[in-house]
């Protein structure tokens, strides 16, 4: 799956810094539409941490300790956080995306993973 809202740390300092996603001129109704599709996501794994906010906020609350996703895209469960609290706008090709899906995540990704 692809990976969107994974941030950068020592491990992976490839990864973005959310700062570089701030956008406070992102329409609202999409964005609220965006809230929900990440809190819809399904449970696709678990961290070893607990995550804490790079924005420092100091927030603990809602970073969860799941990784979540639609079948094509996963996201860190404290993802919707960031989009929440700190207005922080998904990369165009995964809002495309949500977009492309109605703002609901697909029926099939709800379905157990085969083994």
């Amino acid at each position: 799956m692809k990976r969107v809202g994974y941030w950068a740390t020592e491990d992976e300092a490839h990864l973005p810094d959310p700062r570089e996603f701030v956008d406070g001129s992102w329409d609202m109704g999409e964005r609220l539409k965006v809230i929900r599709y990440l809190r819809d996501g399904r449970f696709t794994g678990e961290h070893q941490n607990h995550a804490t906010c790079h924005m420092g906020c100091r927030s603990s609350s809602g970073m969860g300790r799941h990784d979540m996703g639609d079948g094509v895209y996963c996201w860190p469960e404290g993802f919707v956080h960031y989009v929440e609290c700190h207005s922080i706008k998904p990369q165009e090709d995964f809002l495309q995306h949500i977009r492309n899906n109605f703002y609901r995540v697909p029926l099939q990704s709800m379905m157990p993973n085969k083994g």
